[in-house]
């Protein structure tokens, strides 16, 4: 490709049905590597595009051309982790489905038909490709599966995941059973499995996001990206390990809703996890932050009584347009002082945080297979000194609410 100047390639294997003119439409003329996105697997961390079919620019060429194979023994995790070695990451594209498989955990029910979107499936016998390409002649798609409408409809439920699988597959469950017409977002940088193949190929067709990115990219890149992939008013922060399915859980995100709709100025609408009192109010010094335990002021709107503060729980439903100048730092992992440094972008931005008294969740308590063995290792780290997110906001001091002073 790279000698006979070619621009844009798609790579295929012999089992895979291409529709090329979609492959064109939905992004190999516009992105360096775009496919089917898999998890980080084994030693290497880069998530990377199926190997069965997957586009690329000359740019992309050229460096997988001039690249040396190493170990590597699978040619699709080789083009992914050089193209992210040299800044290139694939860009997720789900129209590339596997149809059937004897080894590979499938992600599509049809081939390329009219009225849906595939642009490439596999696995198929020569037999069976006939029959895939008679169906793109003649069989319209049979494929309906989308989030249905609702009072909800309007907010995105934010899970980030990382090495806690078990914890994970109950938390989606919780949510689809209280709340299906909220659109789930998923950003995971743990390792791939079967079952999460198979789920969030589900969770896909349903109209709902599941990304990964590279292996411990860390809580602020997969903040960032999940804001991203939310496209609704309303973004519920929410964690791997919390029990949505409990019945007034759904009750209380409305009652978020309705405050958000009802003051325009709150940006943050929160609760508490595990009936915790967490909130705060926060004194802004010029390199200092000072927090105080309780409110500082308190309303109803439709019977819905809220508590004004500027800290509280990552149980929280936020305005899209929060986002527009607050974000977490991409580069920080987690232990860089995060939490605390959203609440004060948050406040420097204007918006006014509130605590609905009431409202909460419970975290799930499960045995210990629920979380990978390599978890506690990664989630220790957030105990170490220092707290980078605050001092690149210029905070030198920050004075917890029971006392002790961190310095940044």
């Amino acid at each position: 490709m790279v000698a006979q100047g070619y621009e844009n390639g798609i790579k295929l294997d012999d089992d895979t049905y291409l529709q090329a003119q979609r492959s064109l439409d939905g992004g190999v003329a516009t992105h360096d590597y775009v496919g089917r996105l898999r998890g980080p697997v084994g030693k290497y961390p880069a998530p990377y595009c199926s190997g069965f079919c997957y586009g690329f620019s000359r740019r992309a060429a050229e460096i997988i051309a001039r690249a040396q194979i190493g170990d590597h023994q699978y040619e699709d995790q080789f083009v992914a982790q050089t193209l992210l070695d040299a800044g290139i990451y694939a860009h997720p594209d789900y129209r590339y489905q596997v149809i059937t498989s004897s080894r590979n955990t499938c992600s599509g029910t049809e081939g390329p038909r009219q009225g849906n979107d595939v642009i490439a499936a596999c696995e198929f016998i020569p037999q069976m490709m006939r029959k895939v390409h008679e169906d793109w002649l003649t069989k319209p798609s049979e494929v309906t599966l989308n989030v249905p409408n609702g009072p909800l409809s309007r907010v995105c439920i934010l899970i980030k995941t990382f090495l806690r699988d078990g914890y994970l597959l109950r938390c989606l469950g919780g949510i689809q059973r209280t709340m299906p017409d909220a659109k789930i977002v998923i950003v995971d940088d743990g390792y791939e499995s079967s079952q999460k193949i198979s789920l969030y190929s589900e969770l896909r067709r349903r109209g709902h996001c599941c990304e990964w990115l590279p292996f411990d990219s860390g809580f602020g890149a997969k903040s960032n990206r999940g804001v991203e992939l939310s496209d609704r008013d309303y973004v519920l922060i929410g964690s791997d390990d919390f029990d949505f399915g409990e019945p007034c859980i759904r009750g209380y995100v409305e009652k978020m809703v309705a405050v958000l709709d009802a003051i325009p100025a709150v940006g943050v609408a929160s609760g508490r996890v595990n009936g915790r009192p967490y909130e705060a109010t926060l004194d802004l010094g010029e390199d200092s932050v000072r927090e105080h335990q309780g409110y500082s002021g308190e309303g109803e709107v439709n019977g819905i009584k809220y508590r004004y503060c500027d800290l509280t729980v990552n149980f929280s439903l936020i305005r899209r347009s929060v986002f527009e100048k607050v974000k977490w730092d991409s580069d920080v992992k987690i232990g860089g002082g995060e939490h605390g440094a959203f609440f004060v972008d948050v406040k420097r931005a204007g918006w006014k945080t509130v605590y609905l008294p009431g409202v909460n969740i419970n975290e799930l308590k499960g045995p210990q297979q629920w979380a990978h063995h390599q978890y506690g290792r990664y989630r220790g780290r957030a105990g170490a000194p220092g707290r980078i997110c605050l001092k690149r906001r210029g905070i030198s001091t920050y004075h917890l609410m029971k006392g002790a002073v961190e310095h940044c």
